[in-house]
């Protein structure tokens, strides 16, 4: 007799009702979809967590300057997606709406008369406190054997929830929309160098010494890794760690180093 697994409507920071806001329909192919994640870090309070992805990638990188316009697409186009965390047998289970259009007002819906299907084992990172959006990666993996979800057992969802985690995204936005993107340009060895940043037209904002290896990655991979843009001369910079960085011929390992994690989940 397979043993019947418990189930609680808890996520690992106490409340089970986020949502999942899109950029535009998935019938729409002119560009990738954006999904915006808002989770409750404590109920009843103003404390989200919240990050941005494309198309169900948990690891693609999105510099921080992208993400204020994504912020405020996603936050005017109303395709707002209901969805629950639930915790069963200790693993997060996230469930999500049966139907083609997923897309409902979740302040007025009555979540006990919906058909919920779980999409997969959810699991996700974040960064410190301070970070601009806090989640860092969010996979989902499926597997046989998940419960049906007993919407008699759903407790009484925070009135106004949603309005006050579209606020969150706009107010992140908000945040994000001061922060220019720039170009790195790493000149050195191993051992120590110069990192210099420069706007998008060349023109030159300043520059970081590097005494280690290390301390070269940790520049390169800053606004990833720790959400936050660095500032420099008054301004605010980012960076995609990849794409917007070129180094020496020297420095191919820090190159390396500075890649090699950017797709594994941590």
């Amino acid at each position: 007799m397979v043993p019947r697994r418990r189930f609680e409507l808890l996520n690992p920071y106490g409340s089970g009702f986020p949502i999942a806001v899109d950029s535009h329909t998935q019938d729409d192919n002119s560009e990738p979809v954006y999904t915006w994640y808002v989770l409750e870090r404590t109920p009843y309070s103003e404390d989200f967590v919240s990050g941005c992805f494309v198309e169900q990638s948990s690891t693609a990188i999105i510099p921080l300057d992208e993400q204020a316009e994504i912020a405020d697409t996603c936050g005017s186009s109303g395709l707002i997606r209901p969805i629950l965390i639930g915790k069963t047998s200790g693993i997060n289970v996230l469930y999500s709406f049966v139907g083609e259009y997923p897309y409902f007002d979740s302040d007025t819906i009555d979540y006990t008369e919906i058909d919920w299907t779980a999409r997969g084992h959810l699991r996700y990172g974040t960064r410190q406190v301070s970070a601009l959006t806090r989640l860092k990666w969010l996979s989902t993996k499926y597997y046989a054997g998940f419960p049906i979800l007993g919407v008699d057992r759903l407790p009484r969802r925070p009135e106004a929830l949603t309005q006050r985690m579209m606020d969150h995204i706009e107010k992140v936005a908000k945040g994000m929309s001061t922060i220019h993107r720039v170009k790195c340009e790493l000149d050195g060895t191993l051992e120590k160098g110069l990192i210099s940043f420069k706007e998008l037209d060349g023109t030159f904002v300043g520059e970081l010494n590097y005494t280690n290896t290390q301390r070269a990655i940790e520049i390169l991979r800053g606004p990833y890794d720790i959400g936050i843009p660095v500032g420099m001369n008054r301004k605010l910079l980012t960076w995609h760690p990849v794409i917007d960085v070129s180094y020496s011929r020297e420095a191919t390992k820090i190159r390396n180093d500075v890649v090699r994690y950017i797709d594994i989940l941590e």
